[in-house]
């Protein structure tokens, strides 16, 4: 007798769907191969008896079986005890309270079999992020407590939002099985101490299961929906495919039951992804998202509401996709995709995106100084901003408020693919553009390696004139080399054109400089979790080298240095501290 299907996908078994949407899903959320392909074909199996009521062949395993399988032959390529870090960094910044600041990224530790030891390590700061610490919260431990015993299959896009009340929301993925069964879910949690205790609902994951690549946005506004907590994400694996809204009323602890389609589909064969949620100050929702074919040609597409997301308007169509959803040959690190970012700003929405039209990586970016109603034309990065072809522009994001915004991305030398991310300011919202500086003061490499991607979840937040990043770069060299996550800060009003840089961590913390200003001696603590060799570099508002001070061991823990500057000219300067792993902290400091 033919094997029947044993194996309940709970994402694929109402809906019969697209199989190559299901791979890709599963290649960027589990990203163990061997695992991914399984699951692949399993669903291919299933596809089949739904469709022709074709059975599983004998000698195909089950799930359980399979994982005993990885274990005995050791085929699992994730058996590191060293954490993984680096990828889809995401930050909140408490606009009431600017020193709140928290964030959240992937970070794998390794498991048996297929297990994945894929966590959302949160941390928070209360000093502007200056210094970061670690919360006690497990996500993986948690949602395994609250569902009784699951392997974690991958996962990821962890996301964050604050209301107005300074609660934390969060939101991430669990790709996860208990014995026979597998599931694609989401799941969400708060904080009510800026991210250091976190309460995990129960039931805890979102009402539909298939929900991939989530935004959230808080209504702050004071309307009639304020504090709503709105998500938007695309709905894969159902009949009913789009962009789609979830809404936490602030008087429930979880989501309603029911989600709403913001951007509905016109056959089968089309589908939604990358999407990006605002709630302006009048209450009004503005989402972005990218609707696309299989054949990966679609177009960006805008939609609003006025009524809490219970309707949305009719999609306007913003730009053309050529090749829309995914770079296909891995050109820098097998994770750049369209991405699209949004901010809004008052009557102003900004929108950017990355297109991959002619073997190519060009992003692009429009503004609306009317509430949505009309875009401007796209400006691409490459030809219009920097004058150049010689470089791919990825991963663009994008914040604003009263009027200034800030634009920026990851810009890729094709030839030797030394990499930097760049960013551009506007402070007339949007019509102009200043000169694309860099973001950090020397360049790195991104890894072409899959299991260190950099994600498509950067991050950036404004308050007044101050911009706040969360990106991540490399450190170290060869085989050690990791993706690090950094928070950084930028007045873009001031003129100076000098950045402090920090580490998400609590592994190495920089103190700000003092006294500042100061004319002959400054003070500089530091903090460092084990011995390093350190090293302090000045630069100018140039970003030139002004001055280098000895490399020098440190044991762990509290340091304090004071440091001769009587040689320096009255100016404003940087202070650079690089640890012997790879990992930096700047400072601004001004002498008389």
């Amino acid at each position: 007798m033919k094997k029947v299907v044993s194996l309940l996908l709970i994402f694929c078994c109402t809906y019969i769907v697209s199989y190559a949407q299901f791979s890709e899903s599963m290649k960027e959320k589990v990203r163990d191969p061997l695992l991914a392909a399984y699951l692949t074909e399993l669903f291919e199996h299933q596809n089949n008896f739904k469709k022709y009521n074709t059975h599983i062949p004998d000698d195909f395993p089950t799930l359980q079986e399979f994982i005993k399988t990885l274990e005995i032959t050791k085929k699992y390529r994730r058996m590191s005890t060293s954490e993984y870090l680096g990828a889809e960094p995401f930050i909140a910044v408490n606009h009431n309270n600017p020193n709140r600041v928290v964030a959240s990224f992937m970070a794998d530790f390794g498991g048996p079999g297929g297990s994945s030891g894929l966590k959302f390590p949160i941390y928070f700061s209360n000093d502007g992020g200056v210094s970061w610490t670690k919360s006690e919260f497990n996500t993986s431990e948690a949602i395994d407590e609250q569902l009784g015993g699951i392997s974690i299959f991958g996962g990821g896009d962890p996301v964050l939002a604050i209301d107005n009340n300074g609660r934390v929301h969060m939101t991430f993925i669990y790709v996860h099985g208990q014995i026979e069964n597998s599931y694609f879910n989401m799941f969400y949690c708060y904080s009510d101490d800026n991210g250091e205790n976190w309460t995990l609902p129960n039931p805890s994951k979102l009402p539909t299961d298939g929900l991939d690549r989530q935004w959230m946005a808080v209504d702050n506004s004071g309307g009639t929906y304020d504090g709503n907590l709105y998500l938007s994400a695309a709905l894969f694996f159902s009949d009913s495919v789009g962009e789609y809204i979830a809404i936490k009323n602030p008087q429930n602890d979880m989501f309603d039951s029911t989600i709403v389609r913001a951007v509905a589909t016109d056959s089968v064969n089309t589908l939604t992804q990358f999407g990006n949620i605002k709630v302006d100050h009048q209450g009004t929702i503005h989402l972005a998202c990218l609707l696309y074919n299989e054949t990966d040609s679609g177009a960006i597409v805008y939609v609003q509401s006025t009524d809490g997301g219970q309707s949305f308007t009719e999609p306007k169509t913003i730009a053309s996709a050529k090749n829309a959803k995914q770079s296909i040959d891995n050109k820098i690190h097998n994770r750049e995709n369209t991405a699209s970012s949004m901010a809004v700003d008052k009557n102003n929405v900004y929108i950017t995106w990355t297109d991959f039209a002619n073997d190519d990586i060009r992003s692009y970016y429009v503004y609306s100084n009317d509430g949505g109603s009309t875009f401007s034309t796209p400006i691409e990065f490459g030809t219009q901003l920097i004058n150049t072809n010689s470089n791919y522009h990825f991963m663009p994001f994008v914040c604003a408020d009263n009027g200034k915004m800030v634009l920026a991305w990851s810009k890729i030398d094709k030839q030797s693919k030394s990499s930097e991310y760049v960013f551009t300011t506007s402070l007339d919202s949007g019509l102009t553009l200043s000169t694309p500086q860099p973001l950090l003061e020397e360049n790195f490499t991104h890894i072409n390696d899959e299991l260190k991607f950099y994600g498509d979840y950067n991050s950036s937040d404004m308050i007044g004139c101050e911009a706040h990043f969360s990106f991540t770069a490399s450190v170290g060299t060869g085989e050690s080399t990791q993706p690090v996550v950094y928070f950084k800060k930028r007045n873009v009003c001031d003129g100076v054109g000098l950045s402090e840089i920090s580490p998400v961590s609590d592994q190495f913390s920089l103190a700000a400089i003092y006294p500042n200003p100061s004319k002959n001696n400054i003070h500089v603590d530091f903090f460092i979790e084990e011995k390093q060799q350190v090293l302090i570099d000045v630069f100018n508002t140039k970003g030139q080298k002004v001055k280098s001070y000895l490399k020098t061991d440190y044991y762990s823990g509290q340091h304090q240095l004071t440091l001769d500057i009587s040689d320096l000219s009255p100016n404003s300067y940087l202070l650079r501290m690089t640890l012997q792993n790879g990992l930096f902290a700047s400072r601004r400091f001004l002498i008389q």
